[in-house]
Protein backbone atom coordinates (compact mmCIF):
# COMPACT_ATOMS: atom_id res chain seq x y z
CA UNK A 1 0.00 0.00 0.00
CA UNK A 2 1.50 2.78 -0.85
CA UNK A 3 2.08 5.92 1.14
CA UNK A 4 -0.30 9.43 0.63
CA UNK A 5 2.15 12.18 -0.78
CA UNK A 6 1.63 14.28 2.87
CA UNK A 7 2.60 11.19 4.67
CA UNK A 8 5.98 10.58 2.92
CA UNK A 9 6.50 13.89 3.62
CA UNK A 10 5.88 12.96 7.14
CA UNK A 11 8.70 10.42 7.02
CA UNK A 12 11.24 12.62 5.68
CA UNK A 13 10.67 14.59 8.99
CA UNK A 14 11.04 11.39 11.33
CA UNK A 15 14.06 10.02 9.58
CA UNK A 16 15.16 13.07 9.88
CA UNK A 17 16.60 13.94 6.59
CA UNK A 18 14.45 17.83 6.41
CA UNK A 19 12.77 19.71 8.46
CA UNK A 20 13.35 23.49 6.84
CA UNK A 21 12.57 22.30 3.70
CA UNK A 22 9.56 20.61 5.14
CA UNK A 23 7.99 23.77 7.01
CA UNK A 24 8.15 25.20 3.89
CA UNK A 25 6.06 22.96 1.50
CA UNK A 26 3.78 23.15 3.82
CA UNK A 27 3.64 26.68 4.91
CA UNK A 28 3.04 27.41 0.99
CA UNK A 29 0.32 24.71 0.19
CA UNK A 30 -2.73 26.57 1.43
CA UNK A 31 -2.20 29.01 -1.41
CA UNK A 32 -2.33 26.06 -3.73
CA UNK A 33 -5.18 24.08 -2.20
CA UNK A 34 -7.27 27.65 -2.06
CA UNK A 35 -7.30 27.26 -6.13
CA UNK A 36 -8.62 23.85 -6.51
CA UNK A 37 -12.10 22.57 -5.61
CA UNK A 38 -10.50 19.15 -4.73
CA UNK A 39 -8.77 19.55 -2.25
CA UNK A 40 -7.74 16.31 -1.84
CA UNK A 41 -6.06 16.15 -5.28
CA UNK A 42 -4.85 19.80 -4.93
CA UNK A 43 -2.65 18.71 -1.78
CA UNK A 44 -1.84 15.36 -3.67
CA UNK A 45 -0.50 17.15 -6.78
CA UNK A 46 1.14 20.31 -4.98
CA UNK A 47 3.49 17.37 -2.56
CA UNK A 48 4.20 15.41 -5.54
CA UNK A 49 5.79 18.01 -7.77
CA UNK A 50 9.35 17.92 -8.59
CA UNK A 51 11.84 20.52 -6.15
CA UNK A 52 15.11 22.09 -6.18
CA UNK A 53 17.36 23.26 -3.31
CA UNK A 54 16.22 22.84 0.26
CA UNK A 55 13.04 21.16 -0.70
CA UNK A 56 14.16 18.73 -2.69
CA UNK A 57 12.36 15.18 -1.50
CA UNK A 58 14.94 12.61 -0.65
CA UNK A 59 15.03 9.51 -2.42
CA UNK A 60 13.15 6.53 -1.90
CA UNK A 61 16.29 4.49 -1.13
CA UNK A 62 18.03 7.18 1.05
CA UNK A 63 14.86 7.43 2.58
CA UNK A 64 14.02 3.96 3.34
CA UNK A 65 17.41 4.23 4.57
CA UNK A 66 17.12 6.25 7.23
CA UNK A 67 14.12 5.01 8.93
CA UNK A 68 15.77 1.86 8.94
CA UNK A 69 18.91 2.68 10.92
CA UNK A 70 18.78 6.39 12.19
CA UNK A 71 17.52 7.15 15.66
CA UNK A 72 13.58 7.07 15.51
CA UNK A 73 12.97 8.19 19.37
CA UNK A 74 15.58 11.50 18.71
CA UNK A 75 13.63 12.41 15.33
CA UNK A 76 10.64 14.42 14.93
CA UNK A 77 7.95 15.25 17.15
CA UNK A 78 6.20 12.84 19.90
CA UNK A 79 2.47 13.17 18.40
CA UNK A 80 4.51 12.50 14.73
CA UNK A 81 6.21 9.16 16.05
CA UNK A 82 2.95 8.05 17.48
CA UNK A 83 1.39 8.64 13.78
CA UNK A 84 4.14 6.69 12.14
CA UNK A 85 3.99 3.77 14.74
CA UNK A 86 0.41 3.31 14.33
CA UNK A 87 0.32 2.87 10.29
CA UNK A 88 2.34 -0.86 10.75
CA UNK A 89 -0.96 -1.66 13.05
CA UNK A 90 -3.56 -0.16 10.51
CA UNK A 91 -1.94 -1.92 7.81
CA UNK A 92 -2.86 -5.55 9.13
CA UNK A 93 -6.22 -4.53 7.80
CA UNK A 94 -8.15 -7.04 10.73
CA UNK A 95 -11.47 -7.65 11.09
CA UNK A 96 -10.99 -6.39 14.24
CA UNK A 97 -8.70 -3.60 14.32
CA UNK A 98 -7.96 -1.75 17.28
CA UNK A 99 -8.59 1.84 17.90
CA UNK A 100 -4.75 3.55 18.27
CA UNK A 101 -6.60 7.01 19.33
CA UNK A 102 -8.85 5.81 21.86
CA UNK A 103 -6.00 2.98 23.26
CA UNK A 104 -3.53 4.24 26.14
CA UNK A 105 -0.68 3.12 24.34
CA UNK A 106 2.52 4.44 24.70
CA UNK A 107 6.20 4.23 22.92
CA UNK A 108 7.55 1.06 24.12
CA UNK A 109 11.61 -0.29 23.69
CA UNK A 110 11.57 -3.98 22.90
CA UNK A 111 15.12 -4.15 23.41
CA UNK A 112 15.19 -2.00 26.62
CA UNK A 113 17.05 1.77 27.06
CA UNK A 114 18.46 0.07 30.03
CA UNK A 115 18.92 -3.66 29.56
CA UNK A 116 20.28 -6.40 32.09
CA UNK A 117 22.97 -9.16 31.65
CA UNK A 118 20.27 -11.61 29.60
CA UNK A 119 20.33 -8.40 26.78
CA UNK A 120 24.07 -8.12 26.46
CA UNK A 121 24.65 -11.89 26.40
CA UNK A 122 21.99 -11.88 23.53
CA UNK A 123 23.83 -8.60 21.73
CA UNK A 124 27.14 -10.69 21.81
CA UNK A 125 25.47 -13.00 19.48
CA UNK A 126 25.74 -9.83 16.83
CA UNK A 127 28.24 -7.99 17.42
CA UNK A 128 31.06 -7.05 14.53
CA UNK A 129 34.93 -7.77 15.15
CA UNK A 130 35.86 -4.95 17.08
CA UNK A 131 32.38 -3.43 18.20
CA UNK A 132 31.49 -2.99 21.91
CA UNK A 133 27.93 -4.74 23.18
CA UNK A 134 27.49 -1.11 24.64
CA UNK A 135 27.96 0.21 21.12
CA UNK A 136 25.70 -2.29 19.52
CA UNK A 137 22.84 -1.24 21.98
CA UNK A 138 23.17 2.28 20.91
CA UNK A 139 23.06 1.59 17.29
CA UNK A 140 19.95 -0.49 17.64
CA UNK A 141 17.73 0.69 20.98
CA UNK A 142 16.08 3.74 19.33
CA UNK A 143 15.66 2.82 15.69
CA UNK A 144 12.61 2.16 14.41
CA UNK A 145 12.60 -1.57 13.82
CA UNK A 146 13.13 -1.88 18.19
CA UNK A 147 10.08 0.18 18.69
CA UNK A 148 6.09 -0.32 19.04
CA UNK A 149 3.35 0.43 21.38
CA UNK A 150 1.91 -0.78 24.24
CA UNK A 151 -0.39 -0.31 27.72
CA UNK A 152 2.03 -2.68 29.53
CA UNK A 153 5.14 -0.98 29.50
CA UNK A 154 5.14 -0.77 33.45
CA UNK A 155 4.74 -5.00 32.81
CA UNK A 156 7.61 -5.44 29.86
CA UNK A 157 10.02 -3.38 31.58
CA UNK A 158 13.60 -4.40 31.12
CA UNK A 159 12.65 -7.98 31.11
CA UNK A 160 14.60 -10.37 29.00
CA UNK A 161 12.52 -11.49 25.79
CA UNK A 162 11.29 -14.37 26.94
CA UNK A 163 9.30 -12.76 29.53
CA UNK A 164 8.21 -9.77 26.81
CA UNK A 165 7.67 -12.11 24.21
CA UNK A 166 5.01 -13.80 26.92
CA UNK A 167 3.12 -10.43 27.45
CA UNK A 168 3.18 -9.10 23.48
CA UNK A 169 1.53 -12.36 22.36
CA UNK A 170 -1.08 -11.50 24.53
CA UNK A 171 -1.40 -8.21 23.39
CA UNK A 172 -4.40 -7.05 21.04
CA UNK A 173 -1.72 -5.52 18.57
CA UNK A 174 -1.14 -7.63 15.53
CA UNK A 175 2.27 -5.65 15.42
CA UNK A 176 3.02 -6.99 18.96
CA UNK A 177 1.95 -10.87 17.93
CA UNK A 178 4.24 -10.62 15.23
CA UNK A 179 7.48 -9.53 17.01
CA UNK A 180 6.39 -12.53 19.86
CA UNK A 181 6.86 -14.61 17.27
CA UNK A 182 10.33 -13.66 17.04
CA UNK A 183 12.50 -16.44 17.90
CA UNK A 184 15.11 -13.69 19.47
CA UNK A 185 15.65 -10.15 19.00
CA UNK A 186 18.49 -9.04 18.33
CA UNK A 187 20.40 -7.19 15.58
CA UNK A 188 18.86 -8.71 12.15
CA UNK A 189 15.01 -8.80 13.89
CA UNK A 190 15.23 -4.94 15.08
CA UNK A 191 16.97 -3.62 11.73
CA UNK A 192 14.21 -5.61 9.85
CA UNK A 193 11.03 -5.72 11.82
CA UNK A 194 8.45 -7.82 10.99
CA UNK A 195 5.89 -4.75 9.99
CA UNK A 196 3.19 -6.55 7.28
CA UNK A 197 5.02 -5.86 3.70
CA UNK A 198 2.07 -3.50 1.96
CA UNK A 199 2.12 -0.91 5.38
CA UNK A 200 5.26 0.98 3.74
CA UNK A 201 8.15 0.43 1.48
CA UNK A 202 10.57 0.87 4.49
CA UNK A 203 9.74 -1.83 6.41
CA UNK A 204 10.26 -5.60 5.07
CA UNK A 205 8.06 -8.65 6.45
CA UNK A 206 9.82 -11.26 8.36
CA UNK A 207 8.98 -13.88 11.24
CA UNK A 208 6.27 -16.56 11.30
CA UNK A 209 3.11 -16.13 10.15
CA UNK A 210 0.67 -15.93 13.30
Amino acid sequence: MPCHPAQSWLWIDVAGLSTTGSNRVFMEMPKEVEKDDDPADAVRRFLSRNRTGARVRPGDEALREAVRTRPFCKAGRSNQRFQVLRRPEESYGGSEPVDCAKASLTVEHVLPQSPAQQWYDLLAEDAEDGQSLTELHALLVHTLGNITLSADNARLSNHPFRRKQEILDASALRMNQRIAAQERWGRTEILVPPFPARCSSTHARRGRSR
